[in-house]
């Protein structure tokens, strides 16, 4: 599900943009060094959302970090499409690498049976601890990226659109969750909690790494006022309300999105800590 033109996205509260230091040698945007910690602690998710309309010069600087496969899947896109995509998959590289402080050009990505991609740790610098890993979403121009520590996630973010809501519900969601988005007689709050549904949908299918070849209609969330609050019920894995922890997140006016963060034994919910992209330019 996406969109191609929408109007200049701008962070919603709860999303700051740090600042850019003044120094040189920056791996993220090829100007000055930023001084943040992309990193995430263990027990933490980073989250960074940021606008994919970028200057041609930038595109074709991240797009000679690509990897033969990338580029080919490059190709495969209409140009508008192309430019967001590249531009999405650039900025992975970039965040990656200085998470890792690491080289863009450097990461190699290892796929796994249904596509989801992973960091192959022989092409960073070495890290103590839990493996990163991480996970990526765009949809019109913005993307969402996920980092974590020894932990599986899935992202998903959705630009926030009139459609036919009801039919795609009773045809992917659980009959339990579309039962529950059509009690909904406001027309407004139901495609925003249909989005909702639908961008946890997504993110869960991608944190377990199963993809398409898992149906929508196999797990279902327990529904609150808001939307998803935690799996309720999946027909492969008794024990999937215990390992993922649901997240809604409003990164920008006009978009959903969620994230599904895995549990590791004995711990609660992972701590969220949420960023802007690019960093802004510092005061004078």
């Amino acid at each position: 599900m996406d969109e191609a033109a929408a109007p200049l996205p701008v962070p919603a509260p709860g999303w700051p943009s740090p600042p850019r230091a003044q120094a040189s040698g920056d791996a993220v945007s090829g100007g000055p060094q930023v001084p943040i910690r992309l990193l995430p602690a263990e027990g933490e998710v980073v989250l960074v959302c940021a606008p994919l309309d970028v200057p041609p010069d930038d595109l074709a600087r991240m797009r000679a970090t690509f990897a033969p496969r990338e580029e080919a899947r490059a190709q495969r896109f209409a140009q508008h499409y192309r430019d967001r995509w590249v531009a999405g998959r650039g900025l992975l590289r970039r965040l990656l690498a200085q998470a890792t402080s690491g080289e863009p050009a450097a990461l190699r990505f290892a796929y796994g049976a249904h596509g989801k991609p992973t960091l192959d740790p022989r092409s960073a610098p070495p890290l103590e601890g839990p493996p990163l890993t991480f996970n990526v979403s765009h949809s019109g121009a913005l993307g969402l990226y996920a980092l974590a520590r020894g932990r599986e996630v899935g992202v998903d973010i959705e630009q926030i659109r009139a459609r036919r809501s009801d039919q795609v519900a009773d045809r992917f969601f659980h009959r339990s969750e579309s039962s529950r988005l059509h009690a909904i007689q406001n027309e407004e709050q139901r495609r925003a909690a249909f989005f909702a549904v639908w961008c946890c949908k997504e993110a869960f299918i991608k944190a377990t790494g199963a993809g398409l070849s898992q149906s929508m209609s196999s797990f279902e969330f327990a529904l609150g006022d808001a939307g998803p609050e935690a799996v309720a019920w999946h027909r492969d894995d008794d024990a999937a309300a215990a390992r993922w922890s649901v997240h809604l997140l409003s990164p920008s006016a006009g978009y959903a999105a969620a994230l599904i963060a895995e549990r590791r034994q004995g711990e609660g919910q992972p701590a969220l800590r949420q960023l802007w992209w690019p960093p802004r330019e510092p005061a004078r």
